[in-house]
């Protein structure tokens, strides 16, 4: 598999999973999965596309952080 395909296959497999429609895995939001997910060995991701597992992990913390202030804060009752 060239740079190309692994790379696509990469950003392919974590659209599926930030969106919960995993094909292949658990469907967690990490490193493991991700590799899974894009059908590639771990190393791929933690050695070779290191660029694209921080925007993973970066969209993963968005992710996880947006929902939950809004809704903390959505949800609170007047003092």
């Amino acid at each position: 598999m060239s740079d190309k395909e692994e790379r696509a296959a990469i950003t392919a497999a974590m659209s599926r999973l930030l969106a919960g429609t995993p094909l292949r895995s658990s469907g967690r939001l990490d490193i493991v999965t991700l590799a899974i997910e894009a059908g590639l060995k771990r190393n791929k991701l933690t050695h070779k596309h290191k660029d694209l597992k921080d925007l993973f992990y970066a969209q993963v913390k968005a992710q996880t952080a947006s929902p939950t202030a809004k809704s903390s804060s959505a949800t609170r009752s007047p003092p």
